[in-house]
């Protein structure tokens, strides 16, 4: 090894100060030439490699501390205290570096994060909005839905309303028909019940003769007609006017008048009084009242005195006045 004279590479230089050192510390009487020392110095130089270096003048430093070469020792000392400063810069930056590395690395994992929170954050939204699309699509058919039950309820209400409206139409038609069937049918029986009451007078006359006649008959001693046959006749005459009479206080009737049995003025009157009162307001005189009744004039007259009493009527009013105002 000590008669190479070329310059060692990278892996030589490191093998041949490892050869020299072990040589070195087997045989401490081992020496080593200024050529091959020098050749190694220029060898270090040339690659520029500190590790290499820090371990030859290391190296020297040891040799030259044994063989008690002070000069050569400080200058191998002060160039092992240089390269190991280099070393150590080297090394800083190189932890600099790999702070950077890391640092850059954490922020391309923080910013790939954040790109995949990013896309996470897209999908929610994406997914949220599909599903308030499908919750709006189903609020609208449930509200088409629901509008569309409300239609066809009022329709079929609007129906059910026409046909009842229909149904009333013709009960009204109806009720109209039958109140005018019912006002000519009272009508008729107004005009026949005024035809009967217009002849009243003539009947009360004819009965008046009647009874005069049949009374003439009753009276005379030497007639041929049994007395039971005229007592008969005279029997069944009454019945007959006396019906007539009825008819007659009847039809004077006023559904709406004061003769009505709950009207509380007219509770203290007789029967008798009531019915002269009933023939008063038809426009009866006392002398037609006397004949239907089959009274005298005076018992007529002392029926209107009672009448006037039990009324309060004030003597200045007639009683067919008073009977027109109270109805």
């Amino acid at each position: 090894m000590g008669n190479k004279s070329h310059l060692l590479d990278l892996k030589d230089l490191g093998t041949e100060v490892n050869f020299l050192n072990a040589n070195y510390i087997l045989d401490s009487s081992y020496k080593i030439s200024k050529e091959k020392i020098d050749s190694l110095e220029k060898a270090s130089q040339k690659e520029g490699l500190i590790d290499a270096r820090l371990t030859l003048y290391h190296f020297l430093k040891v040799y030259y501390k044994k063989n008690l070469d002070l000069a050569s020792f400080v200058d191998a000392s002060d160039k092992y205290d240089f390269w190991k400063e280099k070393y150590e810069e080297r090394t800083k930056s190189s932890n600099l570096l790999d702070f950077y590395t890391l640092l850059e690395m954490d922020k391309n994992k923080f910013e790939n994060q954040k790109l995949k929170s990013l896309n996470q954050i897209v999908d929610l939204k994406v997914k949220n909005q599909l599903y308030l699309n499908y919750f709006l699509i189903f609020m609208v058919t449930t509200l088409v839905l629901v509008c569309y039950l409300i239609f066809i309820k009022l329709v079929k209400e609007k129906k059910d309303k026409e046909q009842k409206l229909a149904k009333l139409g013709e009960n009204i038609v109806t009720y109209k028909e039958n109140e005018i069937v019912l006002k000519h049918t009272i009508d008729q029986q107004g005009q026949k019940m005024k035809e009967i009451l217009a002849n009243v007078n003539k009947i009360a006359i004819l009965r008046k003769q009647l009874k005069d006649f049949l009374d003439y008959l009753s009276s005379i001693e030497n007639i041929t007609i049994s007395p039971k046959v005229i007592k008969s006749a005279q029997v069944d005459l009454e019945a007959f006017f006396s019906n007539y009479s009825d008819l007659a206080i009847i039809a004077a009737k006023d559904q709406d008048s004061i003769f009505n049995q709950d009207n509380l003025k007219i509770r203290g009157l007789s029967d008798r009084e009531i019915k002269v009162m009933e023939l008063i307001q038809a426009n009866y005189t006392s002398k037609e009242i006397a004949i239907l009744l089959s009274k005298s004039e005076k018992a007529i007259e002392y029926a209107r005195r009672n009448i006037r009493k039990k009324l309060e009527i004030e003597t200045d009013i007639t009683i067919s006045d008073y009977l027109s105002m109270v109805n």
